[in-house]
Formats: C-alpha cells, structure tokens, sequence
C-alpha cells in the first residue's frame, strides 16, 4: 500500500495501481466535466485528468504549492491523478491488519477496506469507485471536446 495524507485523514492506495508520485501540477479547467474533476495536465503530452479528493470526501480544499505531491494512478479505464496532503513510506500489509470493504462497519463505497495500524487507521481507496459510469461518460466527452479526439484508455485497459 502507499499511505497518504489529505488533511487529517490518512488514506492508502494498493501499490499495483501506482505508477509514480510527482510533484504539482496546476491543473487547467475542463469545461463540462464532472464536479469532481479539478482539471487536467498534460504530462510528456499525455492529458491526465486531476481528480479533487478533498470533494469527493467532502474535505476542506487542499492547499496546493509547487511541494505538494500528486500520485498517478492507473485504474481498468484510464490514468488519473489526485494531489494529496503528502505520501507515506510504502507500507506492507499482513492480512490481520485488513478489514474488508464489504464488513458492515465500512458504509463507504469509495473504500476497498480498513488497515488497522499501531495507533490508527488507514481507509484504503477503491480507485475504481472514484469515478462513476455517469463521470465517466461525462469525463470522457469533457476531454473529447478539450483534445479534439477520444481521450484513449489507459495502456492495458480493456
């Protein structure tokens, strides 16, 4: 897992769905995207949605400067990013440390689980869930219309 920081809650990301962390980026706006969406960059000529957590947790707005990380992301249907507060040392993880998102006592369809560290929690992010069909779609067609073409899936996407 790669923990992370966004304001006081403490989160991570299953390591296979990391491509890199790199610094900010200011994002440019994309119009008719989802709420959600803070805007895109365009990395090595690759546009990259940036997805707002701090909306979709309904969290207070991330304070961003140039040290403020962002951590590429990789899910079954494109590349993303998400800024964060700061990221952790890579944390390995024993199977009693993990309770699984479906257990009752998680009510979040954004978390794939719950690690139970010495002295906190880590809410561990379902990438997948971050984006809805309908934000898909409407991503999708916001960055069509922003390049002029067909936003392509991510490498190895189905």
């Amino acid at each position: 897992m790669l923990p992370f920081h966004l304001a006081a809650q403490q989160y991570a990301v299953p390591l296979e769905h990391v491509l890199r962390v790199v610094p900010m980026l200011l994002p440019t706006q994309l119009p008719g995207a989802p709420a959600n969406i803070a805007g895109v960059v365009s990395i090595h000529g690759q546009v990259l949605p940036v997805i707002d957590l701090a909306h979709v947790f309904h969290q207070p707005e991330l304070k961003v400067d140039l040290w403020t990380p962002m951590i590429w992301l990789r899910t079954t249907t494109r590349e993303l990013l998400i800024p964060v507060s700061s990221v952790e040392e890579i944390s390995q993880v024993e199977p009693e440390q993990f309770v699984e998102g479906s257990h009752e006592s998680i009510k979040s369809p954004l978390l794939s689980g719950v690690l139970s560290k010495h002295d906190h929690l880590l809410l561990i992010m379902d990438i997948e869930a971050l984006l809805s069909p309908a934000d898909e779609g409407a991503l999708a067609q916001a960055l069509a219309d922003y390049c002029g073409t067909a936003q392509a899936p991510a490498e190895g996407a189905p």
